[in-house]
């Protein structure tokens, strides 16, 4: 069963803010090394140490998650650049994430709790 919620993407429910749903539910219900952090922590956290080495973009591309900023850092490419089953995949690895540290999420995330 690889993305069980692709029907929710085409009744409505966007790739994006399904994601954020789902980071929301993670800031709401986990602890992690003993505090609460909020989506936008979570959010940063995931694209550095969930999202998978090597991404597709929106072009069709294959490359690392990394990419240069002009004083020469690496950041992580930007998920809105991520091709649309990338995007699930990363998205699939969160809740994984997230369910390991208890969250229990919501069946139906177009709903509220």
């Amino acid at each position: 069963t690889l993305f069980p919620y692709t029907t929710l993407f085409r009744s409505g429910l966007d790739a994006n803010a399904y994601y954020w749903k789902r980071l929301g539910e993670v800031a709401e219900q986990a602890w992690f090394n003993g505090k609460q952090f909020n989506s936008d922590t979570w959010h940063f956290y995931a694209k550095k140490y969930l999202m998978p080495e090597e991404i597709t973009t929106k072009d069709g591309e294959v490359r690392s998650k990394w990419e240069e900023t002009p004083n020469g850092e690496l950041e992580v490419i930007s998920t809105t650049r991520l091709e649309k089953g990338c995007f699930a995949i990363y998205t699939n690895i969160v809740e994984a994430f997230g369910a390991s540290l208890g969250v229990q999420f919501s069946a139906n995330p177009k709903d509220g709790r």
